[in-house]
């Protein structure tokens, strides 16, 4: 019974692992999705796993405003409102007991003569808390000439510098 969960335990850490928050659409090992809030302002939320860290979660809100900037044809975006979290569960893995017996028995002369021994090997429950880090940005997009474009950010210059690292791997990188 030990090894089965054991075996388990470390299945579902290797799936985990190998599920890390990357940029994608949001899924069970986390994502961005946006709601568009006018043809120029989207609100943007990304949820990461356990694996994922609150600044590889900004990075990809970022990203996503960027790619956003670009399909929809505009030159830059400000970020309106920003917002980070953390959704914390815990997961308790069962304690064990394993025990063994011996018994050593002989009949001498019509004795019983006998002897015997148990020990046991208890680990208790373990408790893993999980920290799963949000962002949310609400990012306004402009073009040249409009009010705030000098001050807006360049979304070529985010992609190039966190989309490679966040798992974008669309048109804009390259």
């Amino acid at each position: 019974m030990v090894r089965r969960f054991g075996l388990l335990f470390l299945v579902v850490a290797a799936l985990a692992i190998s599920a890390c928050t990357k940029y994608q659409p949001d899924s069970l090992a986390g994502g961005f999705s946006e709601i568009p809030l006018s043809n120029n302002a989207y609100r943007i939320e990304t949820r990461g796993n356990s694996f994922a860290s609150a600044a590889l979660v900004r990075e990809i809100t970022l990203v996503r405003g960027a790619v956003l900037t670009l399909d929809n044809g505009f030159q830059r975006f400000v970020v309106l409102d920003q917002a980070d979290w953390e959704n914390i569960s815990t997961t308790v893995l069962p304690g064990t007991y394993q025990s063994n017996s011996t018994v050593h028995g002989s009949m001498i002369g019509g004795n019983i003569y006998g002897s015997g021994s148990t020990f046991g090997t208890y680990t208790p429950p373990q408790t893993i808390q999980h920290s799963k880090p949000s962002n949310a940005m609400v990012i306004y997009m402009v073009r040249e000439g409009e009010p705030g474009y000098e001050q807006a950010l360049d979304p070529m210059q985010i992609i190039r510098t966190f989309g490679a690292r966040v798992g974008y791997e669309g048109q804009y990188l390259g």
